[in-house]
């Protein structure tokens, strides 16, 4: 775990609190949660938590393990059958030392048979998934199976041409394919030096008509080659093959047209360059004629994947269920700044969901209160940071003895500002699963990703009642009958209200809380390990710890906690986590790193009754508030909120109940498989029962018994499944009219069918 510490004493916040205390810019909010715990401890602080950080020296490059192609399910498994070829070897520069550069440092591409029209690159997928074509240790790979048109057969020869630009050398490596299948290893490879001219960059491609305008930056005495792909060529899995087709050469100049093009398809290019001396450079980036959008993305720590693929994936086909494009990555990131990159690199993204443990970005305010002469001062773990991708975020001062920030520097940001001319406020919701000090990770994520699931479709009664529960304690008992009647009542057709200053107990709201509320809004003072309820007219604190939480048979769906510290994620065992991540129910929560929590409940509650999802109303709040820029008042209440668990889950999906109900309630007890209209054109739907969850393959083939395409190839649950098969292959080719068999297996079991193309 990063992420570790015990509570120390620190001079920290906080306001005067009391119920003649108003704080907030415009006087509208009452009092903050402040951070009360039984001993009077203090919030671990950023010099404890980076002390007890691990010694990271290596960076673990994130590998893309799922991504959604076109609206196409993209399962990260490439199953070749007979008709792989994998060769494999050690490259060494001319000094004999191993090449351990990575691309765009270095690159290589792979001819079939001399023929220099069809290349594969290093982009090309792997037999199996693992370790890139080239790991930076001094190895590199291909599976020479993805070459198509012609296909590779036994007699057929490859040459592999490798360029590292950092030493300047170039070499090749050939052979022969004597068998299918085949592991050539080690099919080694010695650099040596040559004039090796760069890629050319600065490539554009512009859609004009059915033409595509490429354009580059030239350079003097070298000429051009083009090679373009077909984004629609997909391997079985729906992932890229990166087999490109040479369709322009010897160009001297810095712009080619391409005229071979359809409208409706998308393309990509590569580019080489040529010198006097005929020596033909590596290639450059793929540049796509359009820019492929991705609105989710799941960032998973290394050493869970493993354990948790098969929910993670089954998320996956959910959210694309739900329309969404998504990629999966794991990785780990030796700083933020690196995590906020990778984040910021994916075009079109709206949210980002961290499984695991990730690096933190801490925050510090201070303010002076004015009566009692002294200043109030809080640091804090900040989501914000990964959320506003196009802020500027600043170190350019500490904190003196006093508790007043001083100019100097800290590790510890303490100024914001928006890159011209966004606003401060998140481009994406950023939500978190790490259940720190909880026990088991695997089990717990497993347990969560699997009541995601669940949820969605309604399975197991994890949906409890429709209904709201606002447990509002003594400093807020006079505005809590407003947001629960005028706010939360837009959302729940039934709430209840409790804050009646004697009621507003641990035992009464421990009572309550498997109830089968759907939202339990709560406020209270607090701190990471419990809440605090003022009992005999505030003199004294009632504790309702995390320790209770689950005792308590607490089932409700989601939490809003105005509760100090409850979701300050680097604290072991944090209520916010409990709530969201342990219960049996529990999907998401929202809470604070520091004191306070949301005010602008109004537009929240508006957002969530339109129907949008939890994490989605969050983020439009978060934007709301921040569209004119936070000053320091309303930084005090929004800059440590924090989402934990998926944010794309809506309080009340309708749309998905009546499938869920015909689909998923009724589990069968055998398998079926059948397909309507038979005969078809130009595409019909399969439908399938699976008695038992598991690993499930679809296939389509010909007569002849050739593998026409898999549709289904992945992890699903038990119940009732459709998918449309659109008469096509795994190229998009339309196929002939004829008889077509598919194939259904589920574990032991399999069933196949008979279905009529019919033109």
């Amino acid at each position: 775990m990063y992420l570790k510490g015990s509570s120390i004493h620190l001079a920290i916040l906080v306001l005067l609190f009391s119920n003649s205390i108003i704080f907030s810019q415009d006087n509208n909010y009452p009092v903050r949660s402040r951070w009360v715990s039984p001993d009077n401890s203090k919030p671990m602080s950023y010099s404890e938590w980076k002390s007890n950080l691990p010694d990271i020296s290596i960076e673990i490059e994130p590998q893309q393990k799922y991504l959604s192609k076109e609206g196409l399910s993209s399962l990260r498994q490439v199953v070749y059958d007979s008709d792989y070829a994998y060769i494999r070897g050690i490259i060494r520069h001319s000094d004999n030392s191993k090449c351990c550069h990575l691309y765009p440092d270095v690159s290589f591409i792979v001819y079939l048979n001399e023929d220099t029209s069809k290349i594969l690159t290093d982009k090309a997928p792997r037999w199996t998934d693992g370790d890139p074509n080239i790991n930076g240790d001094g190895m590199y790979g291909l599976e020479l199976g993805n070459f198509i048109n012609p296909e590779i057969a036994v007699g057929d020869s490859y040459k592999v041409v490798f360029t590292c630009y950092v030493s300047g050398e170039q070499g090749k490596v050939t052979n022969t394919i004597t068998a299918l299948p085949w592991v050539s290893f080690p099919d080694n490879m010695n650099l040596i030096p040559n004039d090796v001219p760069l890629p050319p960059d600065s490539i554009t491609v512009e859609k004009e008509d059915e033409n595509r305008i490429i354009k580059w930056k030239k350079e003097d005495n070298l000429t051009y080659i083009v090679y373009r792909r077909n984004l629609a060529d997909l391997i079985e899995g729906a992932i890229y093959r990166y087999q490109y087709e040479k369709i322009a050469e010897n160009i001297n100049d810095s712009t080619f047209t391409d005229t071979t093009t359809l409208l409706e398809e998308n393309y990509g290019y590569i580019l080489f360059a040529k010198n006097d001396s005929g020596i033909i450079s590596g290639h450059s980036e793929d540049v796509k004629d359009f820019i492929p959008v991705t609105d989710r993305a799941i960032f998973i720590e290394p050493e869970l994947y493993d354990y948790i693929e098969t929910p993670i994936l089954q998320m996956v086909t959910d959210w694309e269920n739900e329309g969404a494009t998504v990629a999966v990555y794991s990785g780990t990131y030796n700083n933020a700044e690196d995590l906020r990159d990778s984040l910021a690199s994916i075009y079109g993204l709206k949210g980002a969901l961290l499984i695991g443990d990730f690096p933190v970005k801490w925050y510090q305010t201070t303010y002076y209160d004015e009566e009692n002469s002294e200043w109030h001062y809080q640091e804090f773990p900040i989501d914000l940071y990964y959320m506003d991708l196009d802020g500027n975020w600043y170190d350019n001062k500490e904190k003196n003895i006093d508790g007043e920030l001083v100019p100097g520097s800290d590790g510890i940001y303490d100024g914001h500002t928006a890159t011209f001319p966004q606003s401060e406020a998140p481009e994406i919701v950023v939500g978190r699963i790490s259940p720190k000090g909880m026990g088991n990770r695997v089990n717990i994520i497993y347990n969560y990703l699997h009541k995601c699931h669940n949820y969605r479709y309604d399975i197991e009664t994890i949906r409890q009642e429709f209904k709201s529960l606002a447990f509002v304690d003594d400093d807020w008992a006079g505005w809590g009958a407003d947001i629960c009647n005028d706010n939360m009542s837009k959302v729940y057709s039934q709430n209840v209200l409790v804050n009646d200053i004697e009621e507003t107990n641990a035992t009464d709201y421990g009572g309550r809380l498997d109830d089968n509320y759907s939202l339990v809004h709560l406020y209270c003072h607090s701190y990471h390990e419990g809440h605090s309820f003022r009992i005999n007219n505030g003199t004294e604190s009632d504790w309702f710890f995390n320790t209770d939480i689950l005792p308590a048979n607490t089932n409700a769906n989601f939490y809003m906690l105005w509760a100090c510290g409850n979701s300050r994620y680097v604290e072991d065992n944090y209520c916010g986590g409990v709530y969201a991540l342990k219960t049996i129910s529990g999907i998401n929560s929202i809470g604070t790193t520091h004191s306070g929590g949301m005010t602008d409940f109004v537009y929240f509650y508006d957002r969530l009754a339109e129907g949008v999802a939890y994490g989605e109303a969050f983020l439009l709040t978060f934007q709301y508030a921040g569209e004119g820029g936070f000053d320091e008042g309303q930084k005090g209440w929004y800059y440590g909120l924090t989402f934990n668990g998926d944010p794309f889950i809506i309080p009340q999906p309708s749309n998905v109940t009546a499938i869920a109900q015909e689909h998923f309630n009724h589990i069968p007890e055998q398998i079926s498989l059948e397909n309507y209209p038979n005969p078809f054109n130009p595409a019909t739907t399969i439908s399938y029962s699976l008695p038992a969850s598991g690993k499930v393959e679809l296939t389509i083939y010909n007569m002849l018994g050739q593998k026409i395409r898999s549709l289904i190839h992945m992890y699903q649950f038990a119940g009732q499944h459709k998918i449309i098969w659109d008469g096509k292959n795994a190229q998009g080719i339309k196929m002939p009219s004829g008889i077509y068999i598919y194939r259904l297996r589920s574990g032991k079991s399999m069933i196949s069918k008979k279905m009529i193309l019919m033109k």
